[in-house]
């Protein structure tokens, strides 16, 4: 997931664990990735209040292939 999220100009955190959290390329605000995902049943972690993040960065818990693929197609 990370290399498909850089591939397409988002800035990736490094993460040894089941999940990974990513700032959407230029042109792209996390709020309009997360509301379009939304309206399509897929839910991403918010970052409106991480501190730090200030909601311009997203989480995605990482699940199954299928779902990690569905997203990616999405």
């Amino acid at each position: 997931m990370k290399v498909f999220l850089e591939a397409r100009g988002c800035i990736v955190t490094d993460s040894e664990v089941n999940f990974l959290t990513f700032k959407p390329g230029e042109g792209q605000t996390a709020r309009k990735l997360y509301l379009d995902l939304l309206n399509k049943g897929i839910v991403l972690r918010h970052t409106e209040n991480f501190h730090g993040m200030d909601g311009h960065w997203l989480r995605i818990g990482m699940k199954s292939e299928a779902h990690m693929n569905r997203l990616k197609k999405e």
